[in-house]
């Protein structure tokens, strides 16, 4: 990390505010949905409840298969914004792997990747098919898939940038 940088200070504020931009990043994502659903920028109705709001009712209060369709979509877009940056994070460790230490060790990183994927992948498969979601199997696994698609964009972003390796650092403390 300390790579272009002289000054201990240099390096420690910019590895901090990557570090903290890696963990608050989530939350501001989580609070900019939030307040797009409220503003109707995200689906938050169906027919049913569309039409009870014109009756004057509640609408969050109405729910679809037992949940309101406000927090289907909130629920939806976490998951695969969530894992579209997680996939996108992985994506720069294993573009940092092959580009700074090799093809040897690039392969064992994407290996080690793959094997910490499949967990994730199949937990956020059935958070979508799941009773709270109930997307159909196509639809979650083609989501899967385009969010997955993120880790050879990282891949690529790392191995096609000229940075030094303070910068690469820099990524690998964001993520």
């Amino acid at each position: 990390i300390a790579e272009g940088w002289q000054e201990e200070a240099a390096v420690n504020w910019r590895w901090g505010t990557m570090t903290l931009a890696g963990f608050l990043l989530p939350a501001v994502f989580d609070n900019a949905i939030t307040w797009m659903s409220e503003l109707g920028c995200v689906p938050s109705t169906t027919g049913e409840a569309a039409a009870a709001s014109k009756e004057g009712e509640d609408t969050e209060a109405r729910a679809v298969d037992g949940k309101p369709s406000r927090s289907k979509g909130r629920l939806i877009a976490a998951v695969t914004i969530g894992d579209f940056f997680h996939n996108l994070c992985d994506g720069f460790f294993v573009g940092a792997a092959f580009k700074s230490c090799g093809t040897d060790f690039g392969w064992k990183v994407s290996l080690a990747t793959v094997l910490h994927e499949l967990p994730q992948e199949l937990a956020d498969y059935a958070v979508l098919t799941g009773p709270g979601v109930g997307l159909t199997p196509f639809k979650a696994l083609v989501i899967n898939f385009l969010s997955g698609l993120s880790v050879a964009l990282g891949a690529v972003i790392v191995n096609a940038s000229e940075v030094d390796n303070g910068f690469v650092g820099l990524l690998l403390a964001f993520g």
